[in-house]
């Protein structure tokens, strides 16, 4: 039996929006390995005498993840955790867990995101909104336009914003968001 990966959703940060898959293969899993903020959220479900514990971080955990990879023996399992939903706001690093591991030994587990929430909170249909996610680390240019032509055109906006503590100029949060639309507005909406 080869290498098994788990990549698994745990709700935008609270243990009570874990999915029971996500729990099943928390338990079965002899390595964990997240972000801190991640773990926290599963820490009631890790059991440390059991499971090898790994704490990543942006800079470390390419090393982190290939390092398991070649310590893993075959039939082990192995689970990585990531806040809300990994279809949403995760695929670079979903990606490389794919190409890593190989796409037949990886099992993609949904969460509940972030999104799901705020849809849920503001009676906004996930049909009826435009969904964007800045949360990603790569260009978000072509993002931006695409969030200004979805307020233009008066629509419902989900969005995830883009925090990056390191790098404040990369940041793209709520005040950076409404600094740009107000920018924006005084371009494209002069009386």
């Amino acid at each position: 039996m080869p290498k098994k990966l788990f990549v698994i959703g745990v709700g935008p940060g609270s243990p009570k929006y874990l999915t029971d898959a996500a729990k099943d293969a928390i338990h079965k899993s002899q390595y964990i390995v997240g972000y801190k903020n991640t773990l926290a959220i599963i820490e009631r479900l890790i059991d440390r005498r059991m499971q090898r514990i790994y704490e990543v971080t942006m800079k470390n955990q390419e090393h982190i993840y290939q390092a398991i990879h070649m310590g893993m023996k075959d039939g082990n399992y192995c689970t990585v955790p990531f806040t809300g939903d990994v279809n949403f706001s995760e695929s670079e690093v979903v990606d490389r867990l794919l190409e890593l591991f190989g796409d037949d030994n990886v099992e993609v587990i949904p969460g509940i995101s972030s999104i799901q929430i705020a849809a849920a909170k503001s009676r906004v249909p996930l049909d009826k909104a435009h969904i964007i996610t800045f949360h990603v680390t790569s260009n978000i240019e072509q993002k931006k336009i695409e969030l200004l032509k979805t307020v233009m055109d008066m629509k419902s906006v989900i969005l995830l914003a883009r925090p990056w503590p390191k790098e404040l100029t990369r940041n793209f949060m709520q005040s950076d968001i409404a600094f740009f639309l107000k920018k924006m507005e005084s371009i494209y909406f002069i009386s």
